[in-house]
């Protein structure tokens, strides 16, 4: 065997032996959180995003936001949003800033209906719907939650903080998360 040879080897057997001795199967799980915690989570959850009060938050939610997001648009009450119009939905709604007026003019009318304004998909809520299926779930709503938590670099629900609640700059209204 030439010196090279062995060298690939041992350093193969090296890296195929230290990849199997690690049992690592993905970050370590958070702890379970109580019930009344997850019941509190829930309802602020509910709070701030089932804009039309049904006890979910689903894709009506998003429907309903986005026709008293066109009503408020829709300076001249046409019922159609021009490009001037749509430019102020990019300051309502981040979410429109990635999407240009030509974009979501199907009809190339030169016009936005309230059907082309409101099939913008919002990309908090495909973040949340795992499944898929319209509907966010009260585990998608906690997944939502921790990460959104981990993200602000404050501990997982349940890990004992006790930290006062941050207040919103705006609202003067507790954090919700």
């Amino acid at each position: 065997m030439t010196k090279r040879y062995r060298l690939v080897l041992v350093t193969s057997l090296v890296l195929a032996i230290a990849a199997c001795s690690s049992n690592r199967k993905g970050p370590p799980k958070p702890p379970p959180i109580p019930p009344e915690k997850a019941a509190e989570m829930q309802r602020r959850f509910l709070d701030q995003w089932d804009t039309n009060n049904d006890g979910l938050f689903s894709c009506d939610d998003i429907t309903h936001e986005r026709r008293k997001l066109f009503i408020t648009l829709d300076l001249n009450q046409d019922a159609l949003l021009d490009e001037q119009e749509y430019r102020r939905a990019q300051f309502e709604d981040k979410g429109f800033m990635f999407f240009r007026f030509e974009q979501l003019d199907k009809n190339a009318n030169n016009m936005l209906e309230l059907a082309e304004f409101a099939a913008v998909e919002d990309s908090t809520f495909q973040s949340m719907d795992h499944n898929g299926d319209c509907l966010i779930d009260q585990g998608e709503a906690m997944a939502f939650m921790v990460e959104k938590q981990r993200r602000r670099g404050r501990p997982e629900p349940g890990k004992g903080d006790r930290s006062p609640p941050r207040r919103m700059p705006d609202e003067g209204g507790v954090d919700p998360f």
